[in-house]
């Protein structure tokens, strides 16, 4: 899995072994950065897309050519959906990420430098791009070692950086849920924000570790060694394992089963596991939106009973969690 670089700034002169053109489906050249990949990289890219692919691509597909002027030394052209055209299934959007590292793969590339894809003038929405370009890229199995996610200007840029930031708690609450699916109920967790509201906090244990089972019990466990506290300040390390932006919900389970752990699964479900898969179904849609819906226990106005904060001052709220 690749490392996940922010670069803001012009993908034509990134200097990696592959750069990654938003190309249409003639791979004759056109606008944005499509436009600006044969500009720079001269006659060659498009002599050799008329030569070797005569019929196009097709959407979600990948190919590749030399970089002619480019840096690079070559430049792979996907096919992102249209959003404007109604095509608005994000699976075709993450296909274009796959299959771009697979040509990458082919090829012998270890750098690739990525635009984010379909947000220009396919329209596809910024945040939502986005975030599907740093999971797809992050949870990619493939050789390639840096992936440079490439934005322009001072906002892109910013939200590529929100998106790595939130990636890591995100895998451990899709960790959480991995583990709820196999049956782990006991397993509890404690959002929140730093008083500054610059970094999201984590706490993860199971029920028999807090007292009389009350959230609050948190700052007062039974045994300390079996909490996983996590900040976007810090990392979450357990001995040898880190959880990161491309780390998968599997092996962030494994993290925090090795830090906390539990009984083995049980086979009833449990009010709390179907409370929590509906609170990450709404973080996730919510994170899509506008890159940034990561609960907080007892929200701003710290009263709980209207419910945890989806996203800090978002005034978006979500049940808080039942007793059991």
């Amino acid at each position: 899995m690749p490392s996940i670089i922010p670069v803001e700034g012009d993908i034509t002169r990134v200097d990696a072994d592959a750069i990654v053109n938003a190309a249409n489906t003639s791979l004759h050249g056109g606008a944005g950065v499509n436009g600006a990949v044969h500009a720079a990289g001269g006659p060659v890219i498009l002599e050799q897309t008329r030569t070797w692919y005569p019929h196009g691509l097709g959407t979600g597909d990948a190919a590749w050519t030399t970089a002619g002027g480019l840096p690079a030394r070559w430049v792979i052209h996907t096919v992102g959906p249209n959003h404007h055209a109604g095509q608005r299934d994000r699976a075709l959007l993450a296909s274009s990420y796959r299959r771009s590292l697979e040509v990458a793969d082919g090829l012998g590339a270890r750098t690739v430098a990525f635009p984010v894809l379909s947000s220009g003038i396919f329209g596809w929405p910024f945040h939502d791009a986005v975030r599907t370009a740093v999971d797809s890229i992050g949870l990619a199995r493939t050789d390639v070692r840096r992936a440079y996610l490439v934005a322009h200007g001072d906002r892109a840029f910013e939200a590529v950086q929100l998106a790595l930031q939130v990636s890591t708690p995100l895998r451990l609450l899709q960790g959480l849920r991995h583990l709820f699916r196999r049956g782990y109920h006991q397993l509890r967790f404690l959002p929140g924000m730093s008083p500054s509201g610059m970094q999201w906090r984590i706490a993860i244990t199971t029920a028999d570790n807090l007292r009389n089972g009350d959230p609050d019990s948190f700052h007062d466990p039974r045994d300390e060694e079996r909490v996983l506290y996590y900040s976007t300040a810090d990392e979450a390390v357990v001995g040898e394992r880190e959880v990161t932006a491309w780390t998968t919900p599997a092996e962030a389970a494994a993290v925090i089963l090795e830090r906390v752990g539990s009984r083995g699964p049980e086979h009833e479900p449990s009010q709390y596991a179907r409370w929590f898969g509906s609170l990450l179904a709404e973080v996730e849609r919510a994170t899509y939106e506008d890159g940034q819906g990561l609960p907080v226990a007892y929200a701003d106005d710290r009263d709980e009973r209207q419910g945890w904060e989806l996203g800090w001052g978002s005034g978006r709220r979500h049940p808080a969690p039942p007793s059991a």
